[in-house]
């Protein structure tokens, strides 16, 4: 199964896949090589608890969120609006949330030429297909809840063909068992661990595993410490003669 990310990410529009590697996870060859960040984590913990508070705020009524198959191996997520109440979007059938950092939002939608990200129209236009809806509205939970902002997305021809057209590439690939071209810098971790012998791989040497050699390494830095402190006295003397 792909996220909405996979297929982004396929297209060149982010960079925290490649299709290469997601061609080896769907063989079993290799595993996803980043783990489920805080961030990730508390995000998807809190979205549903984002949702009940926008149904409070705006006296609507949403259903809970639900997962279907887009393009046939795509996961879509998104409440339908059963009651938009006093919600600032119109027509729009389903709700997605986003929890985006103050920073990243500087970053990427107070800096985009258009009022939407390239990432989102790939995210509505899976959104499209697996809830078989023409609009649909973004909310980003910026920050701490500081700032909050709507968004409404329309089917797009152009980002489905885009998907569909990738998406059937993907699958080509893993059904012909043909493997992608890596992206040598993306790949590189990936393609490291899988010319190496596990056996005799050793994970790198930490310092806390050998006593002596961080004993060693605690005196090197009280004796930096003190150097640094006797160039400051010394400093400060030089300093006073010359006042």
């Amino acid at each position: 199964m792909l996220s909405h990310r996979d297929v982004s990410a396929m297209l060149g529009l982010n960079r925290n896949t490649s299709m290469w590697e997601l061609w080896h996870i769907n063989k079993g060859s290799i595993q996803r090589s980043y783990e489920a960040s805080a961030r990730s984590f508390w995000s998807g913990s809190l979205r549903p608890h984002v949702l009940a508070g926008l149904q409070k705020r705006y006296e609507c009524k949403l259903a809970p969120f639900e997962s279907r198959m887009a393009f046939g191996v795509v996961k879509a997520s998104a409440a339908k609006i059963l009651d938009p109440g006093k919600l600032p979007i119109l027509g729009a059938t389903h709700i997605v949330v986003d929890m985006i950092s103050t920073e990243g939002y500087a970053n990427t939608y107070l800096k985009a030429e258009d009022e939407f990200l390239p990432t989102d129209k790939i995210h509505a236009s899976v959104i499209h297909n697996g809830f078989g809806t023409d609009r649909i509205a973004f909310f980003l939970f910026i920050g701490n809840g500081e700032r909050e902002e709507f968004l409404t997305l329309d089917r797009d021809a152009q980002a489905d063909k885009a998907v569909q057209e990738t998406v059937s590439t993907f699958l080509d690939f893993v059904q012909r068992d043909v493997e992608p071209e890596p992206d040598y810098e993306l790949d590189a971790q990936s393609l490291m661990f899988m010319t190496v012998d596990v056996q005799k791989y050793k994970p790198p040497l930490r310092i806390d595993d050998n006593p002596e050699l961080f004993r060693k390494v605690l005196r090197l830095k009280e004796l930096k410490a003190e150097k640094s402190t006797l160039g400051s006295t010394e400093r400060q003397l030089d300093k006073e003669r010359k006042a």
